[in-house]
């Protein structure tokens, strides 16, 4: 693992300020939105919980719902969540799941159906699943779920260990956040396409469930990679939920492709001003083909248990012998707990082989024009023009902004936006990309770099 320094948080005065010299001003009278004539009225509600149910009879050969519990938010939207087993001798997948909600006389409110979280199940084993009503439902009492579908199936199921597991609270918005390592100790590769969890309460019954995300999809034999799971909670008891496990669907993997790819030995770990946290670092394609890369990150404590797990695509095919900067900017734990901000002292980065592959658009290389920027001590608006003149009509555009110690030369911020098209040759487009820098950030110490790519 590698180590990133340590930044605190700071606080200044906003500002208004050019990040370079030399650009070019606009004299326009900026637009400013009115008001709305009047506000929007929200009615709330005191959040509800229902009763967990525990399964009294499990028919042996089929698949069944073994628990069912579920709560409502303050806007009387319900989150529902179970636990199905396969309790037959075949591998099954396609679960499909009808949920219920009823009322005190057993009356259905509200009806729709679900899959478990892991598609696949091979005999014996569990999957929570997981519900939620896009409308407000008032008078619920219970909940009914029915498996109403399943597929045989077969696999080539794999096991796989846990271990750093570490259970973060955010108290702002009473998540839970349980994070930790998923290692492969068997002598081949193997396939994740499927993780989730579930957490109990102190009694032992189900609380809450929901799939992983992220996790490193292809695990090559003795590699630990992180993961992270984020648990609503009912309400006022995300703080006591801490009972967890894991429900894991792997399967050994068939011949995978591999490419000489490698990331920047150094990555540059800050907080934005809004107190998010970013790590920002380079891939170089040293291979012969254009391709589109995801990547994972790991944000460790001393220990080695995960703090905090982040992953992105990178948002264009990357060519042979070029470099793309890229940052991780969306974290759980660590936007929302300082504690878990406090612990991070290691990352590492992992291509992600099972979705990295080679790419069926070229992009090309384009310009932009009138470039622009500006600095209000919290985010750095670049703006311009995107010019084709690659010689043929676009449909859409690429703008990745980057951000350089003007010092030490060292990486320090890069986001990327979108202009769609179409965009026809020798025509141009305008474009707005936004970056976070960090927080202490000194804009008179920066240059930048505006790359477009078009396809």
């Amino acid at each position: 693992m590698r180590a990133f320094s340590r930044l605190g948080f700071l606080l200044f005065c906003a500002m208004l300020l050019v990040l370079c010299t030399g650009c070019g001003r606009s004299d326009a009278t900026p637009e400013v939105a009115g008001a709305p004539a009047s506000p929007t009225q929200q009615t709330f509600f005191v959040p509800s919980e229902l009763n967990p149910t525990v399964a009294s009879e499990v028919v042996p050969g089929q698949v069944n719902v073994r628990e069912t519990t579920g709560f409502s938010d303050e806007y009387n939207y319900w989150y529902v969540y179970g636990l199905v087993s396969n309790d037959s001798e075949q591998a099954v997948s396609g679960i499909e799941i009808e949920i219920k909600l009823l009322d005190a006389n057993g009356n259905v409110l509200y009806t729709d159906t679900t899959n478990t979280a892991n598609l696949t199940l091979s005999a014996g084993e569990s999957s929570p699943f997981t519900f939620y009503t896009y409308e407000s439902v008032s008078g619920v009492e219970s909940v009914g779920a029915a498996v109403i579908n399943s597929l045989p199936t077969s696999i080539g199921r794999a096991t796989l260990d846990f271990s750093g597991v570490r259970v973060w609270y955010d108290e702002a918005f009473n998540d839970v956040y349980v994070s930790g390592n998923v290692t492969n100790n068997n002598a081949e590769a193997v396939n994740i396409h499927g993780l989730a969890g579930t957490l109990r309460d102190a009694n032992g019954a189900l609380a809450t469930a929901n799939v992983a995300y992220p996790f490193l999809h292809h695990l090559e034999a003795g590699i630990s990679a992180p993961f992270n799971i984020m648990f609503d909670a009912p309400y006022d008891q995300g703080a006591a939920l801490t009972d967890y496990a894991f429900y894991l669907d792997a399967e050994f993997a068939s011949a995978t492709t591999y490419y000489s790819l490698v990331t920047s030995q150094e990555h540059y770990g800050y907080l934005d001003a809004y107190e998010d946290f970013h790590l920002v670092g380079i891939l170089t394609n040293n291979s012969d083909a254009y391709l589109n890369v995801r990547l994972l990150a790991g944000i460790y404590d001393e220990a080695g248990n995960c703090i905090d797990a982040s992953s992105l695509f990178l948002p264009m095919a990357v060519a042979p012998g070029e470099s793309m900067p890229y940052d991780f900017d969306l974290w759980g734990a660590l936007d929302s707990s300082r504690e878990a901000y406090a612990s991070a002292t290691q990352f590492e980065i992992f291509i992600d082989w099972y979705s990295t592959y080679e790419a069926y658009l070229i992009p090309s290389v384009i310009s932009t024009t009138d470039d622009n920027n500006t600095y209000d001590g919290y985010t750095a608006t670049f703006t311009g023009n995107v010019l084709n003149d690659s010689g043929r009509d676009l449909d859409s555009a690429t703008i990745i902004v980057s951000l350089y110690d003007l010092t030490t030369g060292e990486l320090i911020a890069t986001d990327y936006s979108h202009a769609t098209g179409p965009i026809s040759n020798n025509s141009a487009v305008p474009y707005t990309a936004n970056l976070y820098p960090q927080a202490d950030f000194d804009p008179t110490n920066v240059e930048f770099t505006i790359t477009t790519y078009g396809q």
